[in-house]
C-alpha cells in the first residue's frame, strides 16, 4: 500500500463515518469515499478491501487509546517514586481509558465496536490479527506489576491481566448484562463507578498469599520511564 495524503484522508473518514454512524450499515466505502472528497475505487488502490481499511482504522485508533493507557502508568510510576505504585493505580491505568471511551459518544469507541462486528463477518479475519496481537503495551503493565507483587510470578501476572481484561470486555460489550448480574447495584453508565467497582473486585487477585512462608520484596531498580 502507498502511503500518501489521500490513504491518510481514508483514514480519517473512515473513523469519522463509523463514529457518526446509528447503523452498521451506513459504513460503506462509497460513504467513506465521499466523506473524504475521493473516488471510490481509491480504497481499493490504497487498501484494497473495506476490511482492510477498517483494520487499518482500528490499528491507528488502538495506538492512542494504548498511548493513554501508558502515560496513565507512567504517571502512577511517577507519583510513588521510588516505591512501586500500588496495584490498583497499575489495574486503574489499564482499564480506565476504554471504559471512558466507551461511554463517551465524543470518543472513537465506536471502531472498536464496529471493527468486531466485521471481524466476524470478514472472509478475511486475518486483517484484524495485528490488533489482536498487541501486546506490548500489555508487557509494560506486567513490568511494573512484577515490582508490586514480587510473590507472582510473570506467566501468574498475565493470567491476572487477562482476567482483568475479560470483565472490562464483558462491561463495555454488554452493560446490561453486568448490571442485571450485578443486581443494578453499579451505574453501568457512570464510568467511574464502573471503574471503581472493578478495581475492587479484581485487586485481591494481585494479593500476597495468606498461607505459606512470606517472600521477601525482590529488590528491583525503580521503574522511572516506560518507554
Amino acid at each position: 500500500m502507498t502511503h500518501s495524503p489521500t490513504s491518510e484522508d481514508l483514514l480519517t473518514a473512515a473513523e469519522v463515518v463509523i463514529c457518526r454512524a446509528r447503523d452498521a450499515s451506513e459504513i460503506t466505502s462509497r460513504a467513506i469515499a465521499t466523506e473524504a472528497g475521493v473516488n471510490l475505487s481509491a480504497i481499493g488502490y490504497h487498501f484494497g478491501t473495506l476490511d482492510a481499511l477498517v483494520a487499518r482504522v482500528g490499528q491507528r485508533v488502538y495506538q492512542r487509546l494504548n498511548t493513554e493507557r501508558l502515560n496513565l502508568l507512567q504517571q502512577a510510576v511517577d507519583r510513588h517514586h521510588p516505591r512501586p505504585p500500588p496495584v490498583a493505580a497499575v489495574i486503574k491505568a489499564l482499564i480506565a481509558p476504554s471504559i471512558r471511551w466507551s461511554r463517551d459518544p465524543a470518543s472513537a469507541y465506536g471502531v472498536f465496536t464496529f471493527m468486531h462486528h466485521r471481524s466476524t463477518l470478514s472472509p478475511t479475519p486475518d486483517l484484524f490479527r495485528p490488533i489482536e496481537d498487541q501486546v506490548n503495551h500489555h508487557r509494560a503493565f506486567i513490568t511494573v506489576l512484577r515490582r508490586c507483587t514480587p510473590w507472582l510470578s510473570e506467566a501468574e501476572i498475565g493470567w491476572r491481566l487477562n482476567a482483568v481484561l475479560g470483565i472490562r470486555s464483558q462491561v463495555n460489550r454488554q452493560p446490561r448484562r453486568a448490571e442485571v448480574l450485578s443486581d443494578f447495584s453499579v451505574n453501568m453508565a457512570d464510568a467511574e463507578a464502573v471503574i471503581a467497582a472493578i478495581i475492587e473486585i479484581v485487586e485481591p487477585m494481585f494479593a500476597r498469599p495468606a498461607t505459606g512462608p512470606a517472600l521477601p520484596r525482590r529488590a528491583a531498580g525503580p521503574v522511572r520511564s516506560l518507554t
